[in-house]
């Protein structure tokens, strides 16, 4: 086994530490009854047109305005998501200590994550920073994944690259995979029940979910 802290992990931050898609589906459920929305596809084509967060909120409420007919200005709404988008997220305490557990059997960990300011907000109320060697996000630092640069930024703010190639672990295969093979980080690829382009190269592993994630990191590692 390594010495304590000299492997290095990064992690995404929305589908992978975070249940994004879970926390914004009950505000989307909240957002069209405050609204007075009366569609019974009104969900489905906010969780449709949301494309996992990836959509620019701009564009996003833009469609919504028109499609929902409202009379509130797009900005409006799009204020509106910043100021009430993270309110239910919790502290975590279940990967708070699934993530210390992987601290102490060797590693460092960090989080790359594309977004604004929301990002903080969430890694904050799930009570992970103090556990954090890194901890950059797009909109902070100007790079967006899969850029290259933002992998190796974080790599070289953790403290460096260990004696081992440092793994990314995220559920998007360009951003995170890509990205990260891209700056000469292994990747690992969370799949949630979706199976891996085969067009793309591959990842280094592919987990079904963050806690089979874990147990792989803690375990031996292939050279």
């Amino acid at each position: 086994m390594s010495a304590p802290g000299t492997r290095l992990a990064l992690f995404d931050l929305d589908d992978t530490l975070s249940d994004r898609t879970g926390a914004f589906r009950v505000w989307a459920q909240r957002w069209i009854e405050r609204h007075h929305i009366d569609d019974p596809d009104a969900l489905d084509w906010m969780m449709t047109n949301d494309d996992g967060g990836y959509r620019p909120r701009d564009l996003f409420f833009t469609d919504a305005k028109e499609h929902f007919d409202l009379p509130e200005r797009s900005s409006e709404l799009a204020r509106d998501y910043a100021d009430t988008a993270h309110d239910d997220y919790r502290r975590d305490q279940h990967l708070v200590d699934q993530l210390q557990q992987l601290i102490d059997s060797g590693w460092r960990i960090g989080i790359v994550t594309n977004g604004g300011v929301g990002q903080d907000v969430k890694i904050d109320k799930l009570g992970i920073r103090p556990l954090l060697s890194v901890c950059l996000v797009s909109g902070t630092v100007g790079i967006r994944k899969p850029a290259p640069e933002i992998f190796t930024l974080a790599v070289e703010q953790a403290g460096g690259p260990g004696p081992e190639t440092p793994w990314m672990v995220g559920d998007h295969g360009r951003n995170d995979v890509g990205g990260a093979q891209a700056a000469g980080l292994r990747g690992l690829w969370i799949s949630l029940g979706v199976t891996w382009d085969v067009s793309r190269v591959p990842p280094d592993r592919i987990s079904p979910d963050l806690t089979s994630a874990l147990a792989f990191l803690r375990g031996p590692l292939p050279d």
